[in-house]
Order: structure tokens, then sequence, then C-alpha cells
């Protein structure tokens, strides 16, 4: 059987953050729901530590949902039913969704499901009318406990406590390295840096 990843390749840029990816799994092994809910403001590395964190799992199956908006949602799920051989024409959005998950649970034993800047757990995007059960989400879960979902959102409001993961911003120290890097500024030291960019600010 083939294995399914859709995970990104990695940035050259990535900063590992072991104790994060660590603290997930820690979540994982706590949860019988197999659910963990990573929060944080925009740009802190949610979605680079969710990538990574699939990337380490010896999974046969790591599927990336994009959350973003209706199109980029559809567009990952047509790309994973791509990768199961499932034909993707005149199929309404619950329908793909639906035979997806059902062939991963039929033909695989395990997994792990990212979903990606989501919205709120009873609205991904209004995408589903928010329902009393506040389950919407939930509706896009393989019916299997086999299967981890990982979920990156800024909202920490509305999820199941026992499994959401604060994600804080790097320290300075690792931030500015990483600065330091991406602009190609490594060779000069942290005074200098400073003068020069408040020559530009």
């Amino acid at each position: 059987l083939s294995t399914i990843n859709t995970i990104p390749i990695r940035s050259a840029y990535f900063q590992k953050r072991n104790r994060v990816l660590e603290k997930i799994r820690k979540k994982f092994e706590e949860n019988e729901q197999k659910l963990v809910v990573m929060y944080g403001t925009g740009g802190i590395g949610k979605t680079s530590i969710a990538h990574e964190f699939a990337r380490s799992q010896e999974l046969p199956v790591k599927i990336r949902i994009r959350a973003d908006n209706i199109d980029t949602f559809k567009e990952d799920y047509e790309e994973a039913a791509n990768l199961l051989s499932i034909d993707v024409t005149n199929k309404p959005l619950s329908d793909l969704v639906g035979l997806i998950n059902q062939k991963l649970v039929d033909q695989y034993d395990k997994g792990i499901i990212i979903f990606d800047n989501v919205a709120s757990y009873k609205k991904p995007f209004n995408l589903v009318r928010s329902e009393s059960t506040g389950k919407a989400l939930g509706k896009f879960f393989p019916k299997s406990d086999k299967f981890l979902i990982l979920v990156t959102t800024r909202n920490s409001t509305d999820w199941p406590n026992k499994s959401t993961l604060q994600i804080l911003e790097l320290n300075p120290d690792t931030a500015m390295n990483l600065f330091k890097e991406i602009s190609g500024l490594n060779q000069i030291n942290d005074e200098k840096l400073l003068r020069f960019l408040d020559k530009r600010l």
C-alpha cells in the first residue's frame, strides 16, 4: 500500500523547536480523542511546527488541509483524493470528504491530518453552519481513533481544554539568529546589526 503524504517540504530556515514537538507528542498520548489544537498569534510558526511534527512521525498517511478559505480546503481534499485514486469529478465537498475518510479507515491503520489556520471549532470558516453540538470541524475527521488530528488556529476559546497547546514566540536570541540567517546578515554582530537597522527604520 502506497503512503499518502501532502505535507510540504521543510523550509531551509525552519527552527525545529524540539520542546514544542515533544509537548505535542505528549498531548496526543494523554488525549483519547487524538486531537491536539495549537493556538497562538499569527506568524509565530504554528504551521511549520505542525508540518515538522507530521514529518517526524512514522505514519503511512500525512495529510495537510488548509482552512484559510473554502477554495484551499477543497483543493487540499482533492489532492488527497487523487493520491487515494478517488475520482473528484462533480463531487460536492461533503461527498469527497466522506469517500476519503472511508478509504483511509478501510485501507490504513493510522495517520495524521493537519487542519491548518482554522477559524474556530464550531465554524471552521463558515463552511458549516454553527450547531448546538459545536462539532462542525469534527464532521471532517475520520471516524477512527487511529488517526491523529492536529489543528492550528489563532482562536483558543472554543476547543476542548485537554487538547489545547499554546505556541509562544521564539525567544529573542533565536529570533535574532533566524533574522540574521534569512537576511544574509549573519556575519554581523548584534550591536552592528542594531545600528544598521536603526538607520533604516
